[in-house]
């Protein structure tokens, strides 16, 4: 059975109608967004009640990659004002696409009471948040700005339904007019990944670690992708370089230990394995990965073990069902094996291993009963 190896989770995700009318399209960027904040800055420092365009340089700021001082700037719009939805609605954003979604969720739902597009455009993130997909799609569809697209990107991306050529669409003309932030490149690579185009999602995530070299997620992305071109060496050094961001990673340990394995590091593996599950003892596909790592060093008793305890946690994992079942077989157990190859049987009677494993259950059978 082929081994499980993981990307990477949704990017610090928290949990938490559309909106009236056609929303207003956000103002057209300024060929000069430098020079357009500071003449906004000059403004404000004559007209500091101006809480609409502070709003608006803020926005221009984090255009520019100023997240800091953009946050500073919305920050000063007092509560009260009526920009204030729309200045917490755009710290929400700028906290979500910098990897701090626990933290956007309180801004996202002040800004979903503001007008037109703003509003709207809160709406639509918060129902990603839920993952209401298609709430989500009817409010952020006539939306327009990079943030939207953003948006509209993720949809296709994490939705199980999602079109992830659509994705890598959204997030390309969004990175074009927005800035290129390490969260969008990430999730292109994740899209572009979805499509096997892997030297693509390469080419995005390293562009990501670029800008954020300490993104464990991405690290993990592509070495995944380095995996599916059989370039296992250098995955292992990806894999390796998400635990040093991140040591609590267990799917970098246990994506590290199958690359390992490729190369025959059997020992590296297997201690990548075991600090997996002791990381997550929940891990059903590490416990399962090193099962098999043991079956084929015959070690018969350790892979027995792993595959129960695989099956613990994850009861319907039909690879351990089978591998447990075969591993019986091999050490004479021949009712233990007939059971567990009955079940895999019984759970998956479309699998290509299927008819191997009925041909293996009539002998556990025939053995198990004398005959």
């Amino acid at each position: 059975m082929k081994r499980a190896f993981f990307h990477s989770g949704a990017w610090a995700l928290a949990s938490g109608g559309p909106g009236s009318g056609t929303p207003a399209a956000p103002p057209p960027a300024p060929a000069d967004p430098r020079a357009e904040a500071g003449r906004l800055a000059a403004v404000l420092a004559s007209e500091p009640a101006r809480h609409d365009l502070r709003v608006d340089r803020g926005r221009l700021l984090w255009r520019l990659g100023e997240g800091e001082e953009a946050r500073a700037e919305w920050a000063r719009v007092p509560e009260g004002a009526p920009e204030r939805p729309a200045a917490r609605l755009a710290l929400g954003l700028e906290r979500l696409f910098s990897f701090h979604g626990g933290e956007a969720v309180a801004d996202l739902e002040a800004g979903a009471s503001a007008p037109g597009r703003d509003g709207a455009l809160a709406r639509g993130t918060l129902a990603i948040l839920r993952e209401q997909w298609a709430a989500a799609r009817d409010l952020l569809r006539p939306l327009e700005g990079w943030e939207a697209g953003l948006l509209r990107a993720w949809i296709e991306s994490r939705d199980p339904a999602g079109a992830p050529a659509t994705a890598v669409r959204e997030y390309e003309a969004a990175l074009r007019d927005g800035p290129r932030l390490a969260w969008a490149l990430a999730e292109m690579g994740r899209a572009r990944a979805r499509l096997g185009d892997h030297l693509r999602a390469i080419e995005d995530y390293s562009e990501a670690l670029r800008a954020k070299p300490d993104l464990a997620e991405a690290y993990l992305n592509r070495g995944n992708a380095r995996r599916e071109l059989k370039l296992d060496t250098l995955a292992v050094e990806d894999y390796s370089a998400a635990l040093r961001s991140r040591p609590d990673f267990p799917e970098a340990l246990n994506n590290r230990a199958l690359s390992r394995s490729t190369l025959g590091d059997r020992r590296g593996a297997e201690e990548d394995f075991s600090a997996a599950v002791r990381l997550r003892p929940d891990f059903a596909e590490a416990w399962y990965n090193r099962g098999v790592l043991r079956m084929e060093g015959r070690d018969l008793g350790g892979a027995i073990e792993d595959f129960r305890a695989a099956l613990r946690h994850r009861p319907n994992l039909g690879a351990a069902m089978l591998d447990l079942g075969y591993s019986l077989r091999a050490r004479g157990d021949w009712q233990g094996a007939a059971e567990w190859l009955r079940r895999f049987v019984a759970h998956a009677p479309g699998h290509p291993g299927a008819a191997e494993a009925r041909s293996a259950l009539e002998e556990c059978e025939r053995k198990g009963s004398g005959r």
